[in-house]
């Protein structure tokens, strides 16, 4: 009797030790709340790798613009604006380039009955005036400073407004690099750009272009980005 009560004493001492050693495995399992962890932290990277990806895509937009400035040296926007279709697309071109931006302002402004196009209005005359220099109220300081010139102005009657000519007549773009582009509601550039630059031989021009009413700001800087390229 006595070795049957050792014998089962022995017994159940050996299954608890043996359940406690199984109790012991499972606590520390690398299983459950461990992939959880793991998953979580895989996750927080895939988010931060993310987000660098999109930061990174903002400063190399932001870079070219830089880039594309600094290559061209100091940049200058004029602007011409009567009907403030023209105005928006020169102040994006100028905020993406960090130009500075300048409007040039008839001396005589032009009224709603001077562009009253093919009523032999104002804008009729000086349009078929090849001599015609309407005089400009600003002044452009320190033009010297400025090594790329950027023009903006609508079309009129299929070129530039007159005042773009005297805008142009009235500095020394010598060794300068100069580039417009213009606003319509249906006419090309057509030669319009070729007229201009017969008035600077001296500059450097590079490609000009024509843009819709309502042009996006995306379309300028993709624009000014690709033909500002170094």
């Amino acid at each position: 009797m006595k070795s049957l009560a050792l014998f089962s004493t022995l017994l159940l001492a050996l299954f608890l030790s043996l359940f406690a050693a199984c109790s012991d495995d499972s606590s520390s399992s690398p299983t459950g709340t461990g992939e959880a962890v793991e998953s979580s932290v895989s996750q927080d990277g895939k988010n931060s790798a993310t987000s660098s990806s999109a930061t990174s895509k903002d400063e190399t937009s932001s870079s070219s613009a830089t880039s594309a400035s600094k290559s061209r040296g100091k940049t200058l926007v004029a602007y011409f604006s009567r009907t403030g279709n023209t105005k928006p697309l020169a102040e994006y071109a100028a905020e993406y380039l960090d130009a500075t931006l300048f409007e040039i302002t008839a001396k005589i402004p032009y009224t709603d009955e001077d562009i009253a196009y093919y009523t032999d209005c104002r804008a009729d005359r000086e349009q078929k005036d090849e001599s015609a220099r309407p005089e400009i109220a600003t002044v452009v300081k320190n033009m010297d400073e400025y090594d790329t010139v950027i023009i903006a102005h609508p079309i009129w009657h299929g070129i530039a407004p007159r005042i773009i000519s005297t805008f142009l007549e009235g500095y020394d773009f010598s060794g300068k690099t100069l580039l417009t582009f213009c606003t319509s509601a249906s006419s090309p550039l057509g030669q319009s750009a070729k007229l201009l630059q017969e008035l600077t031989p001296n500059s450097t021009w590079l490609e000009s272009k024509r843009f819709a009413i309502g042009t996006s700001r995306e379309e300028i800087e993709e624009w000014l980005e690709d033909v500002l390229r170094p």
